[in-house]
């Protein structure tokens, strides 16, 4: 079994593996959105990207941030800035399903999809290294 942070943008419910989600805090926070372990980070705000507009990266008092990478010293880690964090959720492999020949820039940034609803909805799973700079250029 695999240990997820679920997670919604917008209408879209997520799965973050969760060994890679290293904080999650509140956006209405003191600190600024990207600060996070006296670095700055790139934000990604997945509900502005998901729908079409990635080139924004505004954050509003009431999203939740989770810092996203391999580790600390990850070249490559970001903040996702999401409308809510749902909980955690263990799922086995076989409750995935590779995530169908959707557009390229889904495929960049997600790799399976719930098998079955889990409630009324599938869930994507994020990627563990996502292509957030090519999908937030188009």
């Amino acid at each position: 079994m695999t240990l997820y942070v679920q997670g919604r943008a917008g209408p879209h419910l997520l799965l973050l593996p969760a060994i890679r989600v290293l904080e999650v805090w509140s956006a209405g926070s003191s600190r600024q959105p990207g600060q996070w372990r006296e670095r700055t980070l790139p934000v990604i705000n997945l509900r502005q990207l998901l729908a079409g507009d990635g080139r924004r990266t505004d954050v509003r008092t009431d999203e939740t941030l989770a810092a996203y990478g391999a580790d600390a010293d990850d070249d490559e880690a970001v903040v996702l800035a999401l409308d809510a964090v749902i909980g955690l959720m263990t799922l086995e492999p076989a409750a995935l399903v590779p995530l169908p020949a959707v557009s390229l820039a889904a495929r960049q940034l997600f790799d399976a999809v719930t098998r079955a609803p889990i409630g009324e909805r599938h869930l994507l799973r994020l990627r563990e290294r996502p292509e957030f700079a090519s999908v937030a250029t188009r």
